[in-house]
Formats: C-alpha cells, sequence, structure tokens
C-alpha cells in the first residue's frame, strides 16, 4: 500500500506542468531545455539592445492572443531532431498536461511573433510556429530564417497588432 501511493504521488509530481515557468513582459537571458515548457501569460518584448536565447528543444506555449514583439536580438536555434516550438496551450502534441480539458487549437490562438525595427534581427533556424494568427511579421529587420514550418496558422492582417512602442 505504502509503495502504491508513492508510486501515485511520484506520477502526479511528474505529470503536473508545474516544471514550466510561466513569462510576460520584458525578457532576455536564455530560456531553457530544463524548464520547458514556457507557458506565455502576457505580451512578451525582447527591447532593442537586449537578446533571448532560446535552446533547441524547448516548447513555449501561449495561453491566449499574446505576442512575441523583438525590437532586440532573438536566437532560437533548434535541430532537425530537437526543434523549438511556439505554439498555443491546447496543443496536445507537445506536452499535454498542460491542456484544459475539452479544449481544441485553433489557427488564431496566439498572435505570432514579429521582427519590429532596424535593431531587431537574430536568427530562427529549426523551428516551428502552430496555432497562430499571424504567425511570423518582419517589418524594417533582417533576421536570419532556416527551416521554419509555419503549421495549423491563420495569417490575417494584423493591421496595427506589432505597433512599434513609444
Amino acid at each position: 500500500m505504502k509503495r502504491a501511493f508513492l508510486a501515485i504521488a511520484m506520477l502526479a509530481v511528474f505529470a503536473s506542468p508545474s516544471f514550466s515557468i510561466q513569462v510576460q513582459g520584458k525578457q532576455s537571458g536564455q530560456w531553457t531545455l530544463a524548464r520547458s515548457p514556457y507557458i506565455v501569460t502576457g505580451d512578451i518584448t525582447i527591447l532593442a539592445g537586449t537578446t533571448l536565447e532560446i535552446e533547441r528543444g524547448v516548447v513555449v506555449k501561449f495561453v491566449s492572443q499574446y505576442a512575441i514583439s523583438v525590437r532586440g536580438i532573438l536566437l532560437a536555434k533548434g535541430s532537425e531532431n530537437n526543434p523549438i516550438v511556439f505554439t498555443s496551450l491546447r496543443d496536445r502534441d507537445y506536452f499535454a498536461m498542460t491542456v484544459p480539458d475539452g479544449e481544441t487549437p485553433q489557427g488564431d490562438d496566439w498572435n505570432g511573433i514579429a521582427f519590429q525595427g532596424a535593431a531587431a534581427g537574430g536568427e530562427l533556424q529549426n523551428v516551428i510556429i502552430r496555432y497562430a494568427r499571424n504567425p511570423l511579421m518582419i517589418a524594417g529587420a533582417n533576421p536570419t530564417l532556416n527551416s521554419v514550418q509555419i503549421l495549423d496558422c491563420y495569417a490575417a492582417d494584423s493591421g496595427s497588432t506589432f505597433a512599434p512602442e513609444a
């Protein structure tokens, strides 16, 4: 009986999304695979003069209509066998335990990644973007894109969705 309880307790710890980290606001530094998945609970901004590096294999899940606005440098370099994934919280293909019961992903669950302005850049390599309204926008920036897959998305004219900060 004691062993069964211990096994159930361990399963509950490893099956819960409590190992993930919630992020929003200004971001820089490094997002590591050990802390994945990253759950985006508000808009993310990478300011000019700062860098956010995302390790290969990291999964970034968006709770709602949030976006990543890149005004600095975003380095997201996955590999063929270990891509970096940006997707909806509802996506059961990645960390299914984060998906609320009865929820199904839609092609516009989050707002996408926008590179804005001359200071914006970086590299997206072996990256998968899923279920975004505006998966990838580039305005006056020059990021390097290599093996970026855009899947299950609804691309729309965003208008002022990613207006530059004053």
